[in-house]
């Protein structure tokens, strides 16, 4: 009998300590802050952005901003619910659903449906590069507006236009959807090789292609959400001014 006390007030007292692993009260709402790189995954293809946690004074985190050169995007609301956030975009009617821990995310994209999407997504904290960023020198300077035409199906093309600025490696954009809508992109050049990402809630979007020269970039790839197409560019208007 006297075993038995002594081993139920043992057990009292490392449960109350937290020694037995045993939590209680709100769930764990701990996310590292600062700096993110995350990836969206389609067809085996990475397409990185970054984002920035900003948090209160006790830890909490209180938004999500994903940076696309100069523009923005951030999260409506968050909500928690054990291991999981929910991260909102209310305006594109879309939501990241996470599973984390301090400084990992893994999870989905979805629209409001849920049947657009899912999109994989992977994320870590205290990464601050999109691309690598390797500093080859530009073969050229491709700053302007490029005519894309990429093959959807064998009996299908998409075509739009790309607007391309640079500064030496870095390069930023924006990718034509139609007269009102437009995706924000980032990303650098390395040599011949042009790399390109962006999410607006709405879209994740992947650019890359090799320059030809200051007229035509081939060998491309884009992806726009679930997408994924082959394509070349010609040059329109700007280019090496």
């Amino acid at each position: 009998m006297r075993s038995l006390i002594i081993c139920l007030t043992l057990f009292t007292i490392l449960s109350n300590l937290g020694c037995l692993g045993i939590e209680k009260g709100k769930p764990f709402e701990h996310v590292a802050p600062g700096n993110w790189r995350g990836v969206f995954i389609v067809e085996g293809e990475k397409i990185p952005i970054t984002f920035n946690i900003n948090s209160s004074e006790e830890g909490q985190p209180q938004n999500f901003v994903f940076f696309n050169g100069e523009h923005q995007l951030q999260s409506d609301s968050l909500r928690f619910w054990g291991d999981t956030v929910y991260v909102y975009f209310d305006d594109a009617q879309s939501h990241l659903r996470l599973i984390y821990e301090v400084n990992l995310m893994e999870g989905h994209w979805f629209d409001k449906t849920e049947k657009s999407y899912p999109i994989s997504f992977q994320a870590q904290n205290a990464q601050t590069h999109r691309f690598p960023n390797i500093r080859m020198t530009p073969v050229d300077n491709i700053t302007g507006t490029w005519a894309v035409k990429a093959i959807v199906s064998q009996d299908s093309t998409l075509e739009t236009q790309l607007r391309i600025a640079t500064e030496k490696n870095k390069a930023t954009g924006s990718l034509v959807i139609d007269n009102n809508t437009s995706i924000p992109l980032e990303g650098t050049i390395q040599g011949d090789k042009i790399y390109l990402s962006g999410f607006d809630g709405r879209h994740i979007c992947l650019f890359n292609a090799t320059i030809a020269d200051l007229t035509a970039l081939h060998e491309g790839v884009l992806i726009i959400n679930n997408e994924s197409m082959f394509c070349t560019a010609q040059v329109i208007a700007g280019v090496g001014q």
